[in-house]
């Protein structure tokens, strides 16, 4: 089976990627945003890590 990131790392070395981190540009970012970026939603720092601490603390009880 094919490895699912060698495109990315195909990527990285055919675009200039080493040469730009190098100089500390980041014009070669892989920024993504995936389908879900509609999902998202502004709360403050607080209440982001709360909920993401409740969560898990909920999965760990089950």
């Amino acid at each position: 089976m094919r490895n699912p990131r060698s495109h990315f790392l195909l990527q990285r070395r055919t675009t200039g990627y080493a040469k730009a981190e190098a100089t500390g540009s980041g014009d070669f970012q892989s920024l993504w945003d995936g389908q879900a970026a509609a999902l998202g939603r502004e709360l403050p720092a607080a209440e982001l890590t709360r909920r993401l601490a409740d969560a898990a603390l909920a999965r760990l009880r089950r």
